[in-house]
């Protein structure tokens, strides 16, 4: 039997782990990956803008949703 021998670089161990970290937070989430991705652009968005109190009107400038989207998002 042959093996194949290839060097691992430290870039491929940070690869993989991120990977890995990734798939497992997914799992582990109880959101779907839509309403993950809305809700960390809010989270990144809102601290830029020094508000702490929002709205549904000003989600919605803020960021181009379908109503009903943002409803059940909110």
């Amino acid at each position: 039997m042959r093996t194949f021998c290839k060097k691992i670089h430290s870039n491929d161990i940070e690869f993989a782990f991120k990977f890995l970290d990734n798939n497992l937070l997914r799992i582990a989430d109880e959101l779907s990956t839509s309403a993950r991705v809305f809700i960390s652009g809010l989270q990144h968005f809102y601290p830029k803008q020094k508000q702490i109190n929002f709205n549904a009107i000003d989600v919605s400038k803020a960021k181009p949703t379908h109503p009903r989207t943002l409803n059940r998002y909110l």
